[in-house]
């Protein structure tokens, strides 16, 4: 049985194909209340209180390779 998300939650794992600084530091997907999936992209940031994890959300796009 694979795992399925439950809407209104989101996973996150670290990007080991990470090349570029624009690139997050970790990558992963979100699902919406309504069921759609967006991806989400992390990064560890830092300034004068300390670290934090600065996300972003964008459109969902399957893995190169992925039949569809």
């Amino acid at each position: 049985m694979s795992y399925v998300p439950k809407p209104g939650t989101g996973t996150l794992f670290k990007n080991d194909r990470k090349e570029k600084d624009h690139q997050p530091d970790y990558k992963g997907t979100l699902t919406l209340p309504d069921g759609s999936t967006m991806q989400l992209g992390g990064w560890i940031q830092s300034n004068a209180k300390g670290k934090y994890l600065s996300l972003r959300v964008s459109a969902f796009l399957p893995p190169k390779g992925d039949a569809e």
